[in-house]
């Protein structure tokens, strides 16, 4: 049997194979010496640490990686993928249009970032690729600077687009005006949502108590690979959030996450099926896993077999439904793992549990 184990189930995807094949061939640009940044991982690994950690909408992050990537759509890229015969720049005619071309070195890109943060060296700069310029830039700015940078650099590939289309060209003045009141009303809009949160007013995602007659399973794992160990808790509520059951179980022996997480899934089943509850709701707030319930199909993964059998205990039940939620959703189950760690032996209860689990839970009763 064939497992891809670029995958968690072990079973091939058209995405993981286009990924695969992408760091394939970044390998082999860093090996007959790509740019600089290929050939500097670290520093890589911290411009795009820098890219997804601004605050910025998604698709200007999104835009950004891109850009780092050479992936954007320009006439350069275009030749060498055979779509285009000619690269030059359609704008000035007199360069080939790189990504670093349109986003910086074009004459009216230039007049933009002269309006800028960057008036002072964007006649002076010379980088070999976009990368290395938000390198450059990311060295010198932080937080709202690299922020405008990032506006500034979406609204100049829209405005080229417009361009080309026909429809309506901004001024560099305009351009930059539009951005910064973009970048202003995002940042607004962050700010009373982040007050609703304070506030209270927002909608908080919290534990839910399951149907009438219905017990609620919710499962979690915690691992600590200094010492070797993972904890596996699992607790069951009734529709008022009572306890009405936990386990709690070390483990000896360094599991990946999605494996410990499958195992405490498999130890809450079959102590359902001991103790009798025959309508449960499984939680958990591992999506991979809980996709796995839902996929008919066999998984190939290392922990394919927990999950299989998991499977199957769960088709003992009467009725039995399943869902993802957040980790604020599952934070008893998670005390409990982590409180497992510190266990010897595995602690398994019926309603009259330890006074810590008891005060979990009434915490997150009083919260919701």
């Amino acid at each position: 049997m064939l497992v891809w184990h670029f995958t968690k189930n072990g079973q091939y995807n058209v995405k993981s194979g286009y990924w695969v094949a992408v760091e394939l061939q970044n390998r082999n640009r860093v090996e007959q010496g790509g740019t600089s940044m290929d050939r500097t991982s670290g520093l890589t690994a911290r411009i795009w640490k820098s890219v997804w950690g601004l605050a910025i909408p998604h698709k200007v992050k999104v835009f950004l990686w891109r850009a780092c990537r050479d992936f954007l759509p320009c006439a350069y890229k275009l030749v060498l993928r055979k779509i285009s015969n000619d690269s030059s720049c359609w704008q000035c005619r007199c360069r080939v249009e790189s990504v670093l071309h349109v986003l910086w070195e074009y004459p009216y890109a230039r007049r933009v970032w002269k309006l800028s943060f960057l008036s002072e060296v964007c006649k002076v700069w010379k980088e070999p690729s976009f990368i290395d310029l938000f390198s450059h830039v990311n060295s010198i700015t932080c937080g709202t600077d690299l922020e405008e940078f990032g506006f500034l650099a979406w609204w100049l590939w829209r405005n080229r687009n417009l361009h080309r289309h026909g429809e309506k060209y901004l001024t560099p003045s305009e351009l930059v005006m539009a951005a910064r009141s973009w970048k202003t009303k995002f940042e607004l809009a962050n700010r009373r949502i982040d007050g609703a949160s304070q506030s209270g007013q927002c909608n908080q995602v919290d534990w839910q108590p399951p149907k009438q007659s219905f017990i609620k399973l919710n499962f979690d794992a915690a691992c600590d690979e200094k010492r070797g160990c993972v904890g596996l808790g699992v607790v069951f509520r009734d529709e008022v959030g009572s306890l009405r059951g936990a386990l709690d179980v070390p483990q000896v022996g360094r599991l990946k996450p999605r494996a410990a997480e499958a195992l405490a899934l498999l130890h809450g089943l079959k102590f359902v099926v001991h103790v009798g509850f025959n309508k449960l709701k499984i939680e958990g707030d591992v999506l991979t896993i809980i996709n796995t319930l839902h996929d008919s199909s066999e998984d190939l993964s290392e922990e394919g077999n927990v999950l299989e059998e998991a499977k199957e205990v769960m088709r003992q039940l009467t009725q039995y439904s399943w869902g993802h939620v957040r980790r604020d959703c599952n934070r008893v189950a998670h005390k409990v793992a982590k409180e497992a760690l510190q266990l010897g032996e595995p602690m398994l209860c019926l309603q009259s549990g330890p006074s810590w689990l008891h005060n979990y839970v009434e915490m997150d009763v009083s919260h919701n």
